[in-house]
């Protein structure tokens, strides 16, 4: 369990650094798709201050959170953190990525929150389904 916990933790933060200005036409879900006059809508270059601080603090605080959870609860509740936590926080990702948009942010943005909110939401009835 503690290497899967450090593996997820790592790979957000090593997401971190991996995406650059240049390589985001073709690293970044939803930019590598835009025609390039909807990537001139888009401010790109401050951007990619918000997905790496994001990226870096999601990797600290999913370890952090699942290790303290692990001790002091049990696996089965450290293994629910490690999937309801990044689902949450990429809720708040894609809320707060509407502001890099120039013009309007597309409709897909909020389907994804929608679709990631009701995720989130059988993940937890699920738990705690299985927990009675």
């Amino acid at each position: 369990m503690t290497i899967t916990i450090l593996i997820i933790g790592l790979s957000f933060i090593a997401v971190a650094f991996i995406l650059k200005e240049e390589n985001a036409k073709f690293l970044l879900s939803g930019y590598n798709t835009m025609k390039k006059q909807e990537r001139e809508k888009f401010n790109i270059k401050a951007f990619i201050p918000f997905f790496k601080s994001f990226h870096i603090f999601l990797g600290i605080s999913v370890m952090l959170l699942a290790f303290v959870i692990k001790f002091l609860v049990n696996d089965k509740a450290s293994n629910f953190s490690l999937i309801a936590y990044p689902l949450l926080a990429y809720i708040y990702f894609f809320k707060k990525s509407d502001k890099f948009y120039l013009d309007k942010p597309p409709i897909t943005n909020k389907i994804l929150i929608l679709v990631l909110s009701f995720i989130t939401i059988l993940i937890v009835i699920k738990m705690l389904i299985n927990q009675a």
